[in-house]
C-alpha cells in the first residue's frame, strides 16, 4: 500500500494553512518551501506545522545549507521515524529527481536507498553524472509539471518510479525507449556544457562567467569548473532580456552562500536558495550580461576581503 500523491501547481507562497484543505491527514510537502518553516518545529527530516510537515532543503536556515537534498531528508525521516500513515496525502509542485526520489520515498512506491540520495545530491549541488539523476532530469526537462497536467499525473509519476527500480536493479539496457532517449539526451547535454568550459567560459577573481548559446543545465557546471567560487551563466531571453542561472562553486570559501551576495539589489527579478538561482521565471534583466557580471564580480571581491 502506498501513500497517494497529489501534484500542485508552483506558486511563490505556499502556507501551512493552504496546504491543509488538500487533505483531512496528515500533509506532506516534498521539496518545496512552505513559508514560515525556519520558525516551524525542526523534526528528522525536516519541519513540522502540525498537521503539514515541509520535507524540503529550501528553508534560509544554518541545516540546509549543504550538502542535503529533500530526497536525503525524506530518507532520514523513514529512518528515523518509519512510514507515515497511509491516511495522509504526499504533495508536490514539480517532478525533478528531487521532487520525484522524495515524494516516491515518502509514499511508499520506492525503497530506502542510499542510492537515491546520492543521485539528489548529483542533482541538486555536485553534478557528477549520476544516471538516476540524469534520468529523472531530462525526464522533468521533457515533461514539465506545467504539461503533467494535461495527462495523467499518477501514471507519469509511477512511469518514472517504475524507470528508477528497473535502472538500479537492470542497468540501462533494460529502460524503454522513452527512457533511453532521456538519458542520451542528457549525455549530450553533459558534453554540450564540457565543450562550453573548454572554449566559452571564463574564471576570474573566483567568477566564472559565459553565455552560451543554448540553455544549459546550471547543475552540471560545478564539476566542470570545480575552482570557481560562484558560477554565471547567462543566456539570450529576447532582444533586450537576458536570463541569468548562478550557481554556488565548489571553490567557495566557508560562508559563502548566494544570498549574502545581495542579488536582488541589483536583479529584483532574481530567485533561489543558497547554492543556486536564476531571474528566468520572473522575465530575466535587461542588464547587459558584462554589466551583470561586473556587478556580481565585485559583490564576490568584497565578501573575500571581508573574511
Amino acid at each position: 500500500m502506498t501513500i497517494p500523491i497529489r501534484v500542485v501547481d508552483h506558486r511563490e507562497v505556499f502556507t501551512s494553512e493552504s496546504l491543509e484543505l488538500l487533505g483531512d491527514g496528515l500533509i506532506i510537502a516534498c521539496d518545496f518551501y512552505v513559508s514560515g518553516a525556519e520558525t516551524a518545529t525542526a523534526i528528522p527530516g525536516g519541519y513540522s506545522f502540525g498537521r503539514v510537515v515541509n520535507i524540503d532543503h529550501h528553508a534560509d536556515t544554518p541545516n540546509m545549507k549543504r550538502f542535503v537534498s529533500s530526497t536525503n531528508l525524506a530518507l532520514e525521516r523513514i529512518r528515523e521515524l518509519g512510514a507515515d500513515p497511509l491516511s495522509s496525502t504526499v504533495v508536490i509542485s514539480h517532478a525533478d529527481c528531487d521532487s520525484v526520489l522524495s515524494a516516491g520515498i515518502i509514499s511508499g512506491h520506492l525503497d530506502t536507498d542510499p542510492r537515491l540520495g546520492d543521485a539528489a545530491i548529483a542533482a541538486d549541488h555536485t553534478g557528477e553524472e549520476n544516471a538516476i539523476a540524469d534520468l529523472l532530469q531530462e525526464l522533468d526537462n521533457r515533461q514539465a509539471v506545467a504539461k503533467l497536467h494535461s495527462v495523467d499525473q499518477q501514471a507519469e509519476l509511477l512511469y518514472r518510479f517504475d524507470a528508477v527500480k528497473q535502472l538500479m536493479e537492470r542497468g540501462e539496457d533494460s529502460l524503454d525507449k522513452k527512457a533511453k532517449s532521456a538519458l542520451a539526451e542528457r549525455q549530450r547535454k553533459r558534453a554540450a556544457a564540457a565543450a562550453f568550459v573548454s572554449n566559452g567560459i571564463a574564471i576570474t577573481e573566483g567568477l566564472a562567467f559565459g553565455c552560451p548559446s543554448e540553455k544549459l543545465d546550471g547543475e552540471f557546471f560545478p564539476a566542470l569548473v570545480r575552482e570557481a567560487a560562484v558560477i554565471l551563466l547567462m543566456t539570450k531571453r529576447d532582444s533586450s532580456h537576458w536570463d541569468a542561472k548562478l550557481r554556488l562553486g565548489r571553490g567557495a570559501l566557508e560562508g559563502l552562500d548566494l544570498n549574502c551576495l545581495g542579488i536582488n539589489e541589483f536583479d529584483p527579478n532574481y530567485g533561489g536558495r543558497w547554492n543556486a538561482g536564476s531571474n528566468a521565471r520572473n522575465g530575466g534583466t535587461s542588464k547587459h550580461p558584462e554589466q551583470y557580471r561586473d556587478e556580481l564580480r565585485k559583490r564576490l571581491t568584497q565578501f573575500m576581503i571581508g573574511s
